[in-house]
């Protein structure tokens, strides 16, 4: 079975080396675009990938990564997993993947269904990304305490096996879950997970690259302080 990295919240699959050497292989295009800062053309190009290959776990999981990380899209990001869990049921990236998906949808009772899915964690990586997807569905439940204190479990996690990677992208999501609520904390250019992703070797800060989309849509977010604030005038 072939390995997948957990990067945080949702699960990249790495990519392999591409059979097709076409220029316009679409499993190359993905990437390609990824790695160019194209997201959008990235998830356009893994759709096609995942059409010509239904039975591949690598559309569906980078596809599903893409559409949550990088752009924010969780009802693509679940169709990608849905498709994928179709000939790869157990899957944990993709059961991970589609809990992410349908909490940030606020279908908190789904996504806990499908964290049962995920039982066997071996490395640290799995366990930082379980313990954040709970985080997630316990922040989008309205237990904020009991979700920061799994996101804070999650860094803790990645300090302790000095992944900058895993912490870069533990803080920024913890900061967008944040966000919702209060963000008046809400992330700047110098907040510690943009700045530590920056210093990535060029290779790592690849599959980093959505740490800056994440903190910009937690900069856009009106938070329910706001709002509150707003009605109370």
């Amino acid at each position: 079975m072939r390995s997948h990295k957990r990067i945080g919240q949702v699960a990249v699959i790495p990519r392999l080396m591409c059979r097709a050497v076409t220029p316009d292989a679409f499993e190359a295009l993905t990437w390609k675009n990824l790695s160019i800062g194209k997201p959008k053309e990235a998830v356009s190009a893994a759709l096609s990938w995942q059409a010509i290959e239904p039975f591949s776990l690598r559309p569906a999981g980078i596809g599903s990564f893409i559409a949550v990380e990088h752009l924010g899209n969780a009802k693509l990001g679940e169709l990608f997993c849905r498709r994928g869990l179709i000939a790869n049921r157990g899957s944990l990236a993709l059961h991970n993947n589609l809990a992410v998906a349908l909490a940030i949808q606020g279908r908190v009772d789904e996504a806990k269904a499908e964290l049962e899915n995920l039982k066997s964690h071996s490395g640290a990586s799995e366990r930082v990304v379980n313990v954040a997807t709970q985080g997630l569905i316990q922040m989008r439940s309205g237990n904020l305490n009991e979700g920061a204190r799994l996101y804070e479990m999650e860094i803790g996690i990645a300090i302790e096996n000095k992944s900058r990677l895993l912490w870069c992208r533990a803080a920024a999501n913890y900061a967008l879950e944040y966000a919702r609520y209060d963000n008046a904390i809400c992330p700047k250019p110098s907040h510690p997970s943009r700045k530590s992703s920056m210093t990535l070797d060029d290779k790592t800060k690849s599959l980093a690259s959505d740490v800056p989309a994440v903190l910009e849509r937690a900069k856009k977010i009106r938070s329910a302080s706001k709002i509150i604030e707003a009605s109370e005038m």
